[in-house]
C-alpha cells in the first residue's frame, strides 16, 4: 500500500510483510516520464525536478530465505555519517535488532573473524558499509593504511557476506572516485571495483553512493572546510584556507546523506550501480567563505581567513544527482550552504 505524504514529509512505515517508502508527494502521479520531460524539468534547475512525478518504492521486507525481518549491518556506525544513519534506520526499524552497529574497537573490517561473528550472531541480510578512512591529506602521507582499510576492508566485508549468504550491500563512496587524483580517491575507486566484481561474479546487489563534501551538524574533522570555518569562528582564531577562489565543490548536509543511505539500503536495487549523492549546486570556495561570513555574523560570530598554499587535490569535484532522484526519489532537501552552516553552528556551538 502507498500513502500521500503531507507537508513535504518523508518517512517509512513497516508492516508485517512490507516496508513502504513515503517520498514527498509520492502519489502525485505514477506515470513514466519521457526523457524530454525529464530534461525540461532539469533545465529549470535542480528545483525544477520538484515538478516531476515521483517514483513509488515498494520495498519488500522479506529476504530470499523467507525471513520476515530485514537486518542491516552498519559498518562505521559510530562515525560522523554513521551516527546520523543509525538514527534514521532506528526510527524506521520495527525492532531494535534490525539495525546492527559495527565499529571499532570491537568491530574491525580488517578482522575477518569479527565480521563472521557478527553475521552468524545476527542473521544479517543487508550491509551498509560506511567504515573508511577519509582524509585526503592523511592518505597522501599514509597510503598503506588507506589501501588496507578502504579496499582490503571492503574485500573482507564482501567475503564475509559471501560466506554467510548475504548478497546486498550499499557502499559509502565519494565523488573523488570519478576521476581519482589522490590516494583517497583511488582507494574509493578501488572499493567500488570490488563491489562490481562481486556483483558480476556472485550476483550481489551492490550500490555505490558517491558523496560530495559532507558537512553540517557536529563534524569533528579538522580537514573539512565548513566545520573548520565554524570552529575557527567559535574559537576566535583565523583560519588558513587552501587556494580560495580556485577550487569548486558541491556540499551536502549530513542529514541528507543519512537519508540517502537509508533510502538506497531499503530500495534493494539489482546489479551494480553508482549514484552521485550531492546537491547539484557547485560553489567556488570563495563563495563558501562569503556565505559563511554572513551566516556566522548573523549568529554573533566573526570569521577571519588567510590564504594557505594549495595542496594536492582536484580543482573541481561536482556531481549530478539526477539518477538518484529518478531511481529512489532522493533529493538533497537540506543542503543549501545556509542550512548546512546553521546546523553546524547550532551543534558545534552547543558542544563547546
Amino acid at each position: 500500500f502507498f500513502f500521500q505524504a503531507e507537508d513535504g514529509i518523508r518517512d517509512h512505515c513497516v508492516t508485517g510483510v512490507q516496508t513502504c517508502a513515503l517520498p514527498i508527494s509520492v502519489a502525485r502521479d505514477l506515470r513514466t516520464q519521457s526523457q524530454d520531460e525529464v530534461d525540461r524539468g532539469r533545465n529549470g534547475g535542480w528545483q525544477g525536478w520538484n515538478n516531476l512525478p515521483r517514483p513509488v518504492l515498494a520495498l519488500n521486507n522479506k529476504n530470499q530465505t523467507g525471513n520476515m525481518m530485514t537486518k542491516i549491518l552498519v559498518t562505521g556506525s559510530s562515525g560522523y555519517i554513521g551516527r546520523r544513519t543509525v538514527e534514521q534506520l532506528s526510527a524506521w526499524a520495527s525492532h531494535p535488532s534490525q539495525v546492527i552497529e559495527f565499529d571499532l574497537p570491537d568491530g574491525d573490517v580488517l578482522n575477518p573473524d569479527n565480521l563472521d561473528q557478527v553475521f552468524r550472531d545476527n542473521d544479517v541480510n543487508a550491509v551498509l558499509h560506511l567504515a573508511a578512512l577519509v582524509s585526503v591529506a592523511e592518505g597522501e602521507e599514509s597510503p598503506g593504511s588507506y589501501w588496507a582499510t578502504n579496499v582490503q576492508g571492503t574485500v573482507n566485508v564482501c567475503e564475509a557476506m559471501l560466506r554467510n549468504g548475504c548478497h546486498q550491500i550499499v557502499l559509502a563512496s565519494s565523488l573523488a572516485a570519478q576521476e581519482p587524483e589522490t590516494v583517497y580517491g583511488w582507494t574509493k575507486w578501488g572499493a567500488e571495483q570490488v563491489l562490481k566484481d562481486y556483483a558480476d561474479r556472485f550476483g550481489f546487489k551492490a550500490t555505490c553512493l558517491r558523496y560530495s563534501n559532507v558537512a553540517g551538524g557536529n563534524h569533528l574533522s579538522t580537514s573539512h572546510l565548513i566545520p573548520n570555518m565554524v570552529r575557527a569562528a567559535l574559537d576566535r582564531k583565523p583560519l588558513n584556507v587552501t587556494a580560495p577562489g580556485v577550487c569548486t565543490r558541491d556540499f551536502i548536509n549530513v542529514f541528507d546523506v543519512a537519508r540517502a543511505n537509508m533510502d538506497f539500503c531499503l530500495a534493494r536495487l539489482s546489479g551494480f550501480r553508482t549514484y552521485d549523492i550531492c546537491s547539484g549546486m557547485p560553489h567556488q570556495i570563495q563563495e563558501v567563505i562569503a556565505v559563511a561570513t554572513e551566516v556566522l555574523f548573523n549568529h554573533g560570530l566573526t570569521l577571519e581567513t588567510t590564504a594557505a598554499p594549495r595542496r594536492k587535490e582536484p580543482t573541481i569535484i561536482v556531481g549530478n544527482p539526477r539518477q538518484a532522484f529518478l531511481d529512489v526519489n532522493f533529493e538533497a532537501a537540506e543542503s543549501s550552504l545556509e542550512a548546512i552552516l546553521i546546523s553546524a553552528i547550532e551543534e558545534m556551538g552547543a558542544s563547546k
